[in-house]
């Protein structure tokens, strides 16, 4: 003998009206969320630029910090960046190779190197050529920390954006 199974939902009214317009609720809510966690990313990374990652000497850093939202078919998507040309070699560091240098109108180069034997000061140096070495620049990365620090916020700001389109409560 056949089980057959039958469900009937009786009025669906409500379930329809609470979901009608959810696209467009949680489009609208999603852009607001991602705009306001853009914005406190880039707060944050303005902060770490003055104060404990870099020292600020002109600010050109600081002001090169932005942000911006990009709605795109099936979501929102938050950017912050930095146009200083130097804020990529902050963020993620950077070794540099200087090839040997010889002096080309005097008779030998001229520099200070910081500490000097004596442990404090600058050493005053002569030389006929500086031979090649690397620069390693350390990272200082204020942009990955700022989102990292701010993740937490920016996780429950969405999370709110999608109850508030669905009208749940949290």
């Amino acid at each position: 003998m056949p089980f057959n199974l039958h469900v009937s939902l009786g009025n669906l009214d409500p379930v329809r009206e609470r979901f009608e317009g959810f696209d467009a609720r949680l489009r609208a809510n999603l852009i607001r969320a991602v705009r306001h966690s853009a914005l406190d990313v880039e707060r944050r990374a303005k902060e770490l630029v003055s104060g404990p990652v870099l020292r600020v000497r002109t600010g050109t850093l600081r002001r090169s910090i932005s942000s911006r939202v990009e709605p795109f078919e099936g979501g929102v998507r938050g950017i912050i960046s930095a146009s200083a040309p130097y804020a990529a070699t902050h963020e993620l560091g950077l070794t540099l190779h200087i090839p040997e240098i010889r002096p080309v109108r005097a008779k030998a180069l001229h520099f200070f190197i910081s500490g000097g034997h004596t442990g404090y000061g600058a050493a005053e140096v002569f030389a006929m050529r500086a031979r090649a070495h690397d620069v390693k620049m350390p990272e200082r990365p204020f942009m990955r920390r700022a989102l990292q620090e701010m993740a937490i916020q920016v996780r429950a700001r969405i999370r709110q954006a999608v109850l508030d389109a669905a009208g749940a409560q949290p």
